[in-house]
Formats: structure tokens, C-alpha cells, sequence
């Protein structure tokens, strides 16, 4: 093959575009098959299909490792380092655990989607940007489709708590990673229609509204409170980015403490620390007013709990932690019984409790009740804690340093002299990222497809924030003319 302009053989790039695309169609309609022999679950056929284009990028490393070194090399900031730190501190955890298998098997997962999602467009689409938009333009098309269906599965199950849980299933195991995966759309649907609305017709303009009005509707029908939250803060907090410079610290300051006072109010209220929000019977107020209590909320109650024991696991191993993947065999140990609530995990559930909702093989199987695992305690329900209790204080600081750069990427590109276009971006990815770091407060799925690839592909659309812009004007001005 000829060598192209970035030094790989032409045609590279056209091929790891077209696989990105072909995951950012499958991951919303990818299914958890489980296989209890192994006691092994895979989200297929987007896993699959992650580890073929990670063997794909270590083959073209072997090849072509002079060339994907300078790509490297051009991959500017620091976002690209805490990533990176981000992978090499969990591997170090990885190589110290106490349970290598576990750790090195969720090491290898995590590791595998950066790679792939976000190490790949960087590498390898670097002269091929249109490949980025174009697969998160597919993965939001193909979510609203799963979403679609969902509000119908929802329309015989009711728009209140008791119908919301699982009207997703099997795409979505809950509403809560359902509802998660729908902010990341939602911001990116906006954004493009802010980013083509002045050269579109008004047929198409009454498209992206419609689209975003949808979304909109499946995020208060998801009845998730997180999601709920993460929204609005980033909503409140918007005009203050959006403003002149004179007006952001003082609308800042005043939106913030605004908002601190309702909380206040909220935690201190009668209601709020009688409503419980994962009853069937809540509605939009009951579920609002229970996100502060913690008296007699079991859902919160038993995330106080877990983080608890995910500071006791950081406080006995605080530099590199236990190993990724860990939390869930470990945390059950450094449980106490004062803490606990109905909902805790006090030992390995029974092969008994797994159901077939599905066969694909007498072997392989999609679980009835996804949150059910065999030999499983569940998750953190939260990036940061689960960070400080798996990869320690070095993890914990790449997490937040990732999150951080992002932002401040996001905001520095806004508020600078860029292109209408590039700012659009960069602004949109930084809205998604700005709600997935509140929702990721009380729940995490950086280890879910579902989750990963929205967040790290928006992570590289930032990268390429530019070079994008200028794809997207130049196929506009080619369209007029």
C-alpha cells in the first residue's frame, strides 16, 4: 500500500472509520450473554468487536510503529497524558492485587475501550476527522431507536418509578446506565443542531428540535435521579459559561450558592427526609425531594454505605489500591452492620437466584435480572470512590485530572477567538463531560460499552475539535455551491 498523508498505508484510516461506525450502530443494541460456567459475561457483539480493533492497532504498532509514534506525538495537551496516566496507574494496581486474575481481566476491558474509542480516532484519524462526528451521529441515531422502543415498552408499564426500571432491558440492564448513555445524546444532538442550524432548511431544523424533544421526554421518563441532577446542575451552571466575561464570576458565585441553599432546604425538610424515591408510588416531587435523604432512603442510605467501605479499602491500600475490578469481591469484608440496609450485599448469591430471560445456547444466556451476579457484591456506585478503593490515590488523581483538562479544554476553547464551530464542540463535549462527572458521583459504568463509548469518543471529538469544524464547513460550502 501507499503511504498516506499521515504516514500510514491509504486506506487505514477509511477502515478504522468504518469500524467505528459499525460500534457506534451496535453498542446501544448490544446484549449482556452471560455463561455461567466461567461465570463470564460478555456485551456482544461490540466487545468482540472492540478486541478485533485492538488486535488491529497492535498489529499496525508492529507495522507501523515509527508512524503511529509521531501520530502520538502530534496528539497535543494534556488530556491525552491523564489518559494515559489514567491506564498505566491502573495497570501498576492491576500487577499488585491481591486477585490478579480479576483485576487483569477488568484491567484489560477498560484499558481495551480508551484504547479503542479514544486511542484510535487519535492515532489513526487523524487526517479522517469526518469519522469521529459521523460515529456519534450514528451512535445517537441508533440510541434513539433503542430509546424509542423503550418509551413504547414504557407506555404498558406507566411514566412513574415502578414502569421506569426496566423498560430498556436487555439493551440497557436499568434505567440508571440507560438514562447515563441518553445525557451523552442529548448534549450531542444539541450541539450539532447549534452547530448546522444556520445552513440547514426549516423542515430540517423542525427534525432537530423534534429529536431533541424526545430525548428530553425519555430523560424525565427514565426517572432517574442522578441523571436528573447531573442535567440540571450543568443547565444552571451553563449561562454563567455562556455569558461575557464581566458577568461569569458573579452569575457563577450566585447560581452556586443558589443552589447550595436548596439543597440546604431540602436536607433539612421534613419531606425530604421521609420521601423515599425508589418506591413504586414516586413521582417527579417524591423522587426531587428524596435525593437528600439519607435517613430513610434505602437506595441512599446503601450508597453511603458503599462508599464507606470503598474509603476503608483506599485508607488499607491508598497508593495503587486493590486492583480494578476488585471492589465488588472485597467491599462485603469492610461492611458494617450498623450501615446496612436491606439492600446490602452480606454474601455470593446463589446459581440458584440466575434466570434465563433468553437462550442463545443451552450455555449462553441474557440473565432476567441483570443486577444478579454470582459470586458478585455490584459497584461503588461511584468513578471517584470506586477510584480511590481500586486504584488508589495515584488512579483517583488521573481520574479527576482527566475530568479537569476536559473542562477546562471545553471552556478555554469557548471563551477563545476559535471558529463558531469549534467552540460549538468542544462546548458540547464539555456539557456531556460536566454531567457524567455529577451523575458519576452515584453511579459508574466507564466498564459498560454503553457508557465508555460515548464518553471517550466525545473525549476525542475534543481532541479534534478543529479539524472537525473545518470537515464540517467545508462539506457545508460545497453543498451551497
Amino acid at each position: 500500500m501507499m503511504p498516506g498523508s499521515s504516514g500510514l498505508p491509504i486506506g487505514v484510516g477509511r477502515w478504522a472509520g468504518r469500524a467505528l461506525v459499525a460500534l457506534a450502530a451496535l453498542t446501544p443494541f448490544s446484549v449482556k450473554l452471560y455463561t455461567p460456567g466461567p461465570d463470564l459475561e460478555v456485551i456482544a457483539p461490540v466487545e468482540p468487536l472492540v478486541a478485533c480493533c485492538g488486535l488491529g492497532l497492535l498489529l499496525l504498532l508492529a507495522r507501523h510503529g515509527q508512524e503511529l509514534w509521531r501520530a502520538f506525538r502530534r496528539v497535543p495537551g494534556p488530556i491525552a497524558t491523564s489518559a494515559t496516566l489514567l491506564i498505566v496507574f491502573a495497570a501498576l494496581s492491576a500487577s499488585v492485587s491481591g486477585m490478579p486474575v480479576v483485576a487483569w481481566k477488568a484491567f484489560t476491558v477498560r484499558a481495551a475501550y480508551a484504547v479503542v474509542f479514544f486511542g484510535l480516532p487519535l492515532l489513526v484519524l487523524q487526517q479522517d476527522t469526518h469519522w469521529v462526528r459521523r460515529a456519534l451521529d450514528v451512535h445517537a441515531a441508533s440510541f434513539t431507536l433503542v430509546l424509542m422502543w423503550a418509551l413504547w415498552v414504557q407506555t404498558g408499564t406507566g411514566f412513574d418509578r415502578a414502569g421506569a426500571g426496566y423498560t430498556a432491558f436487555p439493551f440497557y440492564t436499568d434505567h440508571t446506565v440507560h438514562s447515563a448513555a441518553l445525557v451523552f445524546v442529548l448534549a450531542w444532538v444539541i450541539g450539532r443542531a447549534a452547530m448546522i442550524w444556520r445552513s440547514t432548511r426549516a423542515w430540517a431544523r423542525a427534525l432537530w428540535v423534534l429529536w431533541s424533544a424526545v430525548l428530553l421526554f425519555g430523560l424525565w421518563a427514565s426517572f432517574c435521579r442522578a441523571a436528573w441532577l447531573s442535567a440540571a446542575v450543568v443547565l444552571v451552571l451553563l449561562p454563567a459559561v455562556l455569558l461575557p466575561a464581566r458577568w461569569r464570576l458573579v452569575v457563577g458565585m450566585g447560581t452556586g450558592l443558589t443552589m447550595a441553599a436548596v439543597l440546604l432546604l431540602l436536607w433539612r425538610s421534613a419531606a425530604g427526609r421521609t420521601v423515599h424515591g425508589n418506591s413504586d408510588d414516586a413521582g417527579v416531587r417524591e423522587s426531587l425531594l428524596s435525593i437528600t435523604n439519607t435517613t430513610t432512603d434505602a437506595s441512599n442510605r446503601e450508597r453511603l454505605n458503599r462508599w464507606r467501605c470503598a474509603l476503608r479499602m483506599f485508607k488499607a491500600d491508598p497508593w495503587l489500591g486493590t486492583g480494578p475490578g476488585t471492589f465488588q469481591f472485597l467491599y462485603v469484608a469492610h461492611q458494617r452492620p450498623e450501615e446496612m440496609t436491606y439492600l446490602s450485599v452480606r454474601e455470593p448469591g446463589a446459581p440458584s437466584r440466575i434466570k434465563r430471560s433468553w437462550s442463545l445456547t443451552p450455555d449462553t444466556f441474557i440473565r432476567s435480572n441483570p443486577q444478579t451476579l454470582y459470586d458478585s457484591g455490584g459497584t461503588a456506585h461511584s468513578e471517584y470512590f470506586l477510584a480511590l478503593a481500586e486504584s488508589g490515590l495515584m488512579g483517583f488523581g488521573a481520574w479527576c485530572a482527566l475530568l479537569g483538562c476536559v473542562l477546562w479544554r471545553a471552556l478555554r476553547t469557548w471563551w477563545g477567538p476559535m471558529p463558531f464551530q469549534a467552540r460549538i464542540i468542544d462546548l458540547t463535549v464539555g456539557v456531556a463531560i460536566a454531567a457524567y462527572a455529577v451523575h458519576a458521583m452515584f453511579n459508574n459504568y466507564l466498564d459498560d460499552a454503553k457508557v465508555a463509548f460515548p464518553f471517550w469518543m466525545m473525549i476525542a471529538a475534543l481532541h479534534m475539535g478543529g479539524p472537525l469544524a473545518r470537515a464540517d464547513q467545508s462539506r457545508s460550502n460545497a453543498r451551497q455551491s
